[in-house]
Order: C-alpha cells, then structure tokens, then sequence
C-alpha cells in the first residue's frame, strides 16, 4: 500500500483530492429496495417511521456498504 507522501516523491507534483467521511453518514448514501425498508421502519412517540437509506447501527450495513 502506497501512502500520500511516498506517492509525491515518486510522481513529483501531482494534485491529490483529499476527502472523508463520517463513517456513520456514509451509510446513508446506499439507498434500501424498496422491498427491503419494511426491516428498517420503527415506532417513535409520535408514530411510525420509515428509512429509505442504509443505517449505521443495522447488522448487515458494514457489509453491504463494503
């Protein structure tokens, strides 16, 4: 595995894009089949709720997300 510094000293000046994410909000951008958001609906005091997206929390989301 190359790491940044090691990458600038091969190739010289390159631009390099530095992102992150949280690590919790990166689940949310996998969206559920639509079939699949039954397993991810819960009960709040004022009613029920229902995701569209993929949660950090789920058993199968570090999976799926990988």
């Amino acid at each position: 595995m190359i790491d940044i510094l090691e990458l600038l000293e091969v190739e010289g000046e390159v631009d390099i894009d530095l992102n992150t994410a949280d690590f919790k909000d990166a689940f949310k951008q996998i969206f559920a089949h639509p079939e699949e958001r039954n397993f991810m609906c819960g009960k709040g005091l004022k009613g029920w709720f229902c995701y569209r997206t993929l949660l950090f929390g789920l058993g199968p989301a570090p999976l799926l997300w990988g």
